[in-house]
């Protein structure tokens, strides 16, 4: 039996809107105007009739593309997600708030959570190392944004790294994404593997890892965030792996000689 009309067309509207998220991810310059235009014609689908999540990612998507194509000097991070992430939440904040908070849900962390998270995170630091040894990335852009403090202070940047970037990318991949995904009521294997998708393409240029492989890295690396947000039922467990990762992330790039020793 084919869902309704109206379904069918929220659904191609939310896969629309997705899709130009991921595809800005990949873009620049007059690039982006393809992106722009999928976004116009996915918003139009969906704005009437679409559920409260769907709307959500249409702010979203529109913010984040604002952002990229006139605040220019704000295409760093955590800017170019801070921005358009704050933007919805507070948009939403006043229409619908229940929503707002049902995508920063954590949920319960139960031991058993907590310990796969850290598992799954420990086991995608690994693979980030190999792929470190192996292809000796030039990765000088993400360590320029680590500052030259002692070590003590360097520690403290690097928990914070960690926790707003989880924080940022749970929200926005497993929160509004895959969310509106299962809102859509699209099957689990769509719902994990597009969000994965769009995860994996904003590696692309700027990420850890990044390029094509790194955008296949990060892509298994969405699936398994997905599936913890799925089995835990919040985001506690993808944001313990995601924290786990970015740990190590941060304190490769803080530290000069042991990105070298990892490298040689």
């Amino acid at each position: 039996m084919s869902p309704p009309l109206s379904l069918s067309r929220e659904r191609a509207g939310l896969l629309g809107l997705i899709a130009a998220l991921a595809w800005a991810q990949l873009s620049s310059g007059a690039g982006l105007w393809g992106p722009v235009l999928l976004a116009a014609w996915s918003g139009w689908r969906v704005w009437r009739q679409a559920q409260p999540l769907a709307r959500m990612v249409l702010v979203l998507v529109s913010a984040w593309l604002l952002n990229r194509m006139l605040l220019l000097e704000w295409q760093v991070w955590p800017l170019i997600m801070l921005l358009p992430i704050l933007l919805t939440l507070l948009v939403f904040w006043r229409w619908d708030r229940p929503r707002v908070l049902e995508v920063m849900r954590m949920g319960r962390l139960r031991a058993r959570h907590a310990a796969l998270g850290v598992l799954v995170g420990l086991i995608s630091s690994g693979v980030l190392l190999l792929w470190m040894r192996g292809f000796a990335p030039d990765l000088r852009v993400q360590a320029g944004l680590m500052p030259a403090w002692p070590v003590m202070a360097l520690l403290a940047v690097i928990l914070g790294f960690a926790l707003l970037n989880s924080w940022l990318e749970e929200v926005i991949y497993r929160g509004m994404v895959q969310g509106g995904l299962a809102e859509a009521a699209l099957p689990l294997s769509i719902v994990l593997l597009v969000q994965a998708l769009a995860f994996a393409a904003a590696h692309y240029a700027g990420g850890v890892p990044n390029g094509w492989l790194g955008v296949g890295l990060t892509l298994l690396y969405g699936l398994a965030l997905g599936g913890l947000r799925v089995w835990s039922g919040g985001l506690a467990a993808a944001f313990t792996a995601h924290v786990t990762t970015d740990v190590c992330i941060g304190t490769v790039l803080a530290f000069p000689a042991i990105r070298m020793e990892i490298m040689s």
